[in-house]
């Protein structure tokens, strides 16, 4: 090899040896002096495989640190951190008193729309919804004794919920896009996560409180940083 040309690998090996350092971030391989093979004139094919097992472990670590996420579910912060006491002790449990089937429906329907009907809703991200009758028989619809127990609380819900995903791949007769905000709540001494589900309205142009759920679509995503919980 030439002097030239052995200035122009070493030159070649630095760019290198620069780039890996940069692409790794906290990774960097621990090689000595004698065994630096990154000084190795001409040693191009194994700078190359260094640099690609670099890319893969940041690669791998990224992915855990999402799946960790994912595993823990919303996370709030200590200001952030208002748990909803539910209770079956509220003024819908009395209205429902000794009601069954569709009078019982009715009740429910009629007590959300007019808690929260009369009014735009203003949620955390500043999204104005409304509730019509449509929304409010479907919230009713299947109410048992836990749900009734959230439906009791819609405007404390409302108020704490915080924009938590949003699902753009809808296929819904009514709604061409869902955002979740949760909520955490305290149901007989359990604390879960529940979302308030709204849909922006394919032919209105309105976003509508659709649903209070526990469960998001598989198709929703994450937003602020913050993944679903699954």
């Amino acid at each position: 090899m030439d002097f030239t040309r052995g200035k122009t690998e070493i030159a070649r090996s630095k760019r290198l040896r620069s780039s890996i350092r940069r692409v790794q971030g906290d990774y960097y391989a621990d090689v000595s002096p004698e065994n630096d093979i990154l000084s190795q004139i001409g040693d191009i094919d194994r700078v190359a495989k260094l640099w690609s097992k670099a890319l893969n472990e940041i690669a791998d670590k990224r992915a855990k640190a999402k799946k960790a996420e994912k595993s823990e579910g919303v996370k709030y912060s200590q200001q952030d951190n208002v748990v909803i006491d539910l209770s079956n002790d509220t003024e819908l449990a009395r209205r429902l008193d000794g009601l069954q089937g569709s009078d019982k429906y009715k009740a429910i329907s009629k007590y959300i729309l007019d808690t929260i009907a009369n009014h735009p809703i203003t949620l955390s991200d500043g999204t104005k919804a409304v509730v019509d009758k449509t929304d409010a028989r479907h919230i009713a619809s299947n109410a048992a004794s836990k749900k009734t127990a959230q439906i009791a609380k819609i405007q404390q819900l409302i108020e704490t919920a915080k924009l938590f995903a949003i699902d753009d791949s809808v296929e819904h007769g009514k709604f061409d896009l869902f955002k979740y905000y949760a909520a955490p709540v305290r149901y007989d001494g359990e604390t879960s996560t529940i979302y308030l589900n709204v849909g922006h309205g394919k032919y209105d142009h309105v976003y509508h409180l659709y649903d209070i759920t526990q469960k998001l679509r598989d198709t929703a995503r994450r937003i602020n940083g913050v993944e679903r919980a699954r």
